[in-house]
């Protein structure tokens, strides 16, 4: 009995002693763990934000036209050799954004090295002649953003009877040529603005009278209509869309709205 009494302490014993040493490596392995983790976590924001390991090593500019590919690259190579996590994409993307021809532009991070600027390019809508006699070519919202040496053939050229456009005039041409169904926009040419900013302009040999801004949706269903047409008038005016007006070669002609 008092052998078996000795072997039951000695073993408690041991077993005490093996949970202190446990306790003991618990106490070690945390702290380790620890140190460990916040090393690891420095090692990674060090090489993400302060190593130039992933610095901006190259641009891609997508979306762009060519004429505008050197301005917004330019703007992004002023990140070169920045961490990528620490470009401001925002900022950068309001510095391409103000590039005229520009109208939208996300800055992206591809990592490992490369910052990539996608952008919207305005549509050019109508071209007009400033009063220094420049050529400016403008979006649908008015917004000038190039200015050609010449007048382009894809887009109609605005005048004004009275010799220079004025703002008011730039507005009234704008809004018929937003107003126009895009298959027969694409076709008008030798814009015109006259008095109280009447609009007139050509669908190919055939001049069409707009007249003002009112009742857009029914003067382009009339115009439609009567430039279907046979033979095709040389003149249409639809500024009274109600009783419309054809012109041939024989004598002018009231239509009849529909």
């Amino acid at each position: 009995m008092t052998r078996v009494a000795f072997w039951r302490r000695s073993s408690a014993a041991e077993k005490l002693a093996q949970r202190a040493d446990q306790v003991r490596r618990r106490r070690w392995v945390w702290p380790l763990v620890t140190v460990v983790v916040v090393a690891a976590l420095a090692g990674v924001g060090w090489l993400t934000f302060f190593s130039d390991i992933l610095a901006v090593r190259q641009v891609k500019v997508v979306g762009a036209q060519t004429a505008d590919i050197v301005a917004i690259r330019r703007l992004g190579e002023q990140q070169l050799d920045r961490p990528l996590a620490r470009v401001d994409t925002a900022k950068v993307s309001a510095q391409v954004e103000e590039v005229p021809a520009i109208s939208r532009a996300a800055v992206e991070r591809v990592f490992p090295r490369t910052l990539r600027i996608t952008v919207t390019t305005r549509e050019p809508v109508l071209a007009v002649r400033n009063a220094q006699g420049e050529v400016e070519v403008m979006d649908a919202a008015g917004v000038v953003f190039r200015h050609p040496t010449s007048p382009p053939k894809d887009i109609p050229l605005v005048g004004s009877t009275a010799g220079q456009i004025g703002p008011a005039g730039v507005a009234a041409a704008l809004s018929v040529l937003n107003d126009l169904p895009p298959t027969l926009r694409s076709r008008v040419s030798d814009v015109t603005v006259g008095e109280a900013d009447s609009v007139s302009f050509k669908v190919g040999p055939t001049t069409v009278q707009w007249g003002a801004v009112e009742r857009p949706e029914l003067k382009a269903q009339v115009l439609e209509a009567l430039l279907r047409t046979k033979p095709r008038p040389t003149e249409i005016d639809v500024s009274a869309p109600d009783t419309p007006i054809t012109r041939g070669s024989g004598t002018p002609t009231t239509s009849p709205n529909g």
